[in-house]
Order: structure tokens, then sequence, then C-alpha cells
């Protein structure tokens, strides 16, 4: 990645941190109006919001408009299956980052 492209990926994730652009970094943040959230990254940092319930998580997804990805992290079936019957994404990773755009025969991106 080039400087700019780095700089534009430390500003997005207001971090004093300084982000490799090398290996996925998992940016914990407390809700959907960090600056993260509203433009596409094109980087190895991956956006981790906490969530209490599955109301909560709704109102959070809710807030912006259908996600480019959604990464399911459950070991509940009936958990996954209510977030995909409620939930649209241009692709989803269950227990996984990498899948969805690792193979090069599925779709990626909105």
């Amino acid at each position: 990645a080039s400087e700019r492209h780095h700089q534009r990926l430390q500003k997005l994730a207001q971090t004093e941190k300084n982000l490799n652009t090398q290996t996925l970094e998992i940016l914990e943040i407390k809700d959907t109006s960090h600056s993260i959230m509203s433009e596409e990254v094109f980087g190895p940092v991956m956006p981790l919001i906490r969530y209490n319930n599955l109301d909560e998580l709704r109102t959070l997804i809710d807030t912006k408009e259908k996600p480019l990805a959604f990464y399911i992290f459950s070991n509940k079936r009936e958990t996954i299956n209510w977030l995909l019957s409620n939930f649209t994404s241009g692709g989803v990773g269950i227990n996984s980052v990498l899948m969805h755009f690792a193979n090069h025969n599925l779709p990626f991106a909105g």
C-alpha cells in the first residue's frame, strides 16, 4: 500500500496505533458513528462492534445502509440462521473473515 493509502487508513481508524498494512487489524469501536463505518475501508482494518442482545444488534445495523460485508461469529446455529434471515449484505462470512473473498469463484463486494 502507498503511504497515502496508509495515512487514509490511519485517519479512518482514528487511532494512534500504527496500522500495519500487511496484517488484519481489528478495531473495536463503540457504535456506527465512528468514521471507519462511513466509507469503504479497502485495507486490512476490520471494525468490531460488541452488542448485548439481538435487538441491540438490529438497532446498530439499521442505522446504516446494507453492509458490503457481514461477518458473523457465533457457535449458536439458531443465532446464525436468525441473522441470515433478518439482514442482507454484499457478502457474508460465518466464523471466518477470509473465505468469502479468498474463493475466486464467489462474488465479492456490493
